[in-house]
């Protein structure tokens, strides 16, 4: 993630910070409310339909790898907000579930993102016309299901019945989709069985009261939707139902309007609240000081080319004893590479789209508390890369590490073959050829097994490589070679291109003194954009691994 030029914060006139923080009340990831279509981001990871396994009661343990995430162990009760601002890492929040990943806020999209191993779940409650607490984070139905009308003039009788993935895709929240698109869609009516271990009803707009319950470990980061009575009415039932549940001491609260935190805050004066947009942003502003019980900002990183999150806010903020948990306001940000920009920035908290990755994210930092950020010292990469390649043949592992372990950071979400293991050729073979030299590794399954991605060779070599030459003497018809996207990762140049009629993809990153391609091959449904998630994952990791190297 690059920082996005533009008028520094204190230069933020307050018109344009009202846009920001109002930014996140529609939600600007895929699923924008305001919008009954929405983009699709092409660099996004795919997701397939899952099949899982139940959550139960108690959290499941995580499914990221064990060489990637942070130890964990199984709780008798939840931490307090306290004991999570002392866990000494950063922390991560499954915002409405994983909303790119998986449906916005059903209990399905909890259930997973809990096993994902995060840290909180992050949602948005409003009342029904009939009381009723829910997560929900628009204001009437039409976004998400297949019905119509206001959350405050309906019946949760009636709420309920209304399938709540209904417009959900893997790509984008929307409505111009084929019908195969939709992933999930039918599941709440009986129509398509459910997933396996979950039912219809976890694919309904939920109850506030029943999420909680189903995962009485996790902690609760809550926005209180809405302005004026209606929002003073949900933050007093908020208030009631925390201390029904016993859970005031594990759980944030915050609205938009600050007159809405202060009246939870007069109702339930013990739980943690943040600042909303006026306090938020005269902090951001003028550092104007937040009140003294509040102790987290929750910010966007940019706006419309304006920076939020500048190294001096990062700075101020910290040293004002204040953490910072980010939400991304734009699906650039949402991806491997933008979860390690904002851990190395300084972030105390991701939430965010794609829980699973999050996690992985912070395994890696806490795995290296300093580690080199990729493009900060290329020519130590470059020069361990040349190391490799001056071994040859002999080489006793990749010039980057077991491969193995690179399997751990790759995102859930890809369509690998089953069975995904490592095989690598001669522990590291060296590729030779024009002005090419080049060391590399396959990932690849087993060998029974088969996928839509079954093999990831990843290249490295120092110096320049032309990419019409590396393609060239790489792959046997170049003319096929379409590039089909060109972005700036990490200080270099990342391209992705497919050939042999879409059955390979690559993307090709390109630093000062410093190459890395990542190859897949596997069956026709092997997209581009798979190998930019890929790249997006692996190069800041095999950079970093590299500049390692050389001591």
């Amino acid at each position: 993630m690059r920082p996005v030029p533009g008028i520094r914060a204190r230069s933020i006139t307050a018109a344009v910070l009202l846009v920001v923080w109002t930014g996140c009340s529609s939600d600007t990831g895929s699923s924008a409310a305001t919008s009954a279509t929405t983009t699709p981001a092409t660099s996004a990871p795919a997701t397939t339909a899952p099949t899982t396994t139940a959550p139960t009661t108690t959290e499941p343990v995580s499914t990221v790898a064990a060489s990637t995430a942070p130890p964990t162990t199984v709780p008798a009760a939840p931490l307090t907000i306290d004991e999570l601002l002392t866990l000494g890492r950063p922390i991560v929040l499954a915002h409405a579930g994983g909303e790119d990943e998986r449906p916005h806020s059903l209990a399905f999209s909890f259930g997973e993102a809990v096993k994902a191993g995060v840290d909180m779940l992050d949602f948005d409650v409003q009342l029904t016309g009939d009381g009723v607490l829910v997560v929900q984070h628009d204001d009437n139905v039409e976004r998400t299901t297949e019905g119509t009308g206001k959350i405050a003039e309906m019946t949760y009788d009636q709420l309920s019945k209304l399938d709540n993935a209904y417009w959900f895709t893997k790509d984008c929240t929307c409505r111009d989709q084929p019908d195969a698109a939709y992933i999930y869609r039918g599941i709440r009516t009986g129509d398509v069985p459910p997933p396996a271990g979950y039912t219809a009803d976890d694919f309904a707009v939920p109850r506030f009261s029943d999420i909680v319950t189903r995962f009485p470990l996790m902690l609760l980061n809550i926005e209180i939707k809405g302005t004026g009575d209606l929002a003073v009415a949900a933050a007093k039932e908020l208030a009631q139902e925390l201390t029904d549940l016993n859970r005031l001491d594990n759980a944030v609260v915050t609205s938009f309007d600050d007159p809405v935190v202060d009246a939870f805050h007069s109702f339930a004066p013990t739980v943690e609240v943040t600042p909303g947009l006026g306090l938020a942003s005269a902090w951001v502003l003028n550092r104007t000081p937040l009140p003294g019980d509040m102790r987290i900002l929750q910010l966007p990183p940019e706006f419309s080319g304006t920076e939020v999150l500048t190294p001096e806010v990062i700075t101020d903020s910290h040293a004002a004893g204040y953490v910072i948990w980010v939400w991304p306001n734009n699906r650039e940000f949402e991806n491997a590479a933008g979860y390690d920009e904002f851990l190395r920035q300084g972030m105390d908290g991701l939430n965010i789209n794609f829980p699973a990755e999050g996690v992985a994210a912070v395994g890696r930092f806490v795995g290296e508390p300093s580690p080199a950020g990729a493009g900060a010292d290329l020519t130590a990469a470059a020069s361990a890369a040349q190391r490799a390649i001056d071994q040859g043949d002999n080489l006793r592992d990749c010039p980057f590490g077991p491969p193995d372990s690179l399997i751990g950071l790759l995102p859930a979400s890809l369509p690998l073959a089953p069975g995904f293991a490592t095989g690598v050729e001669g522990h590291g073979q060296v590729f030779s050829g024009g002005d090419v030299d080049i060391t590399y590794c396959d990932l690849v399954p087993d060998p029974s097994e088969d996928g839509p991605i079954d093999e990831i060779r990843v290249d490295v070599s120092p110096g320049t490589v032309d990419l019409d030459t590396y393609l060239t003497e790489e792959f046997t018809d170049p003319a096929d070679v379409d590039v089909a996207a060109e972005a700036d990762l990490d200080s270099g140049s990342l391209h992705s291109a497919c050939w042999d009629h879409n059955k390979e993809c690559g993307a090709f990153w390109q630093g000062d003194g410093l190459f890395i391609g990542i190859t897949i091959v596997g069956a026709a449904t092997v997209t581009a954009s798979d190998a930019v998630t890929i790249a997006e994952t692996l190069v800041p990791e095999i950079i970093r691994r590299l500049t390692a190297a050389t001591g």
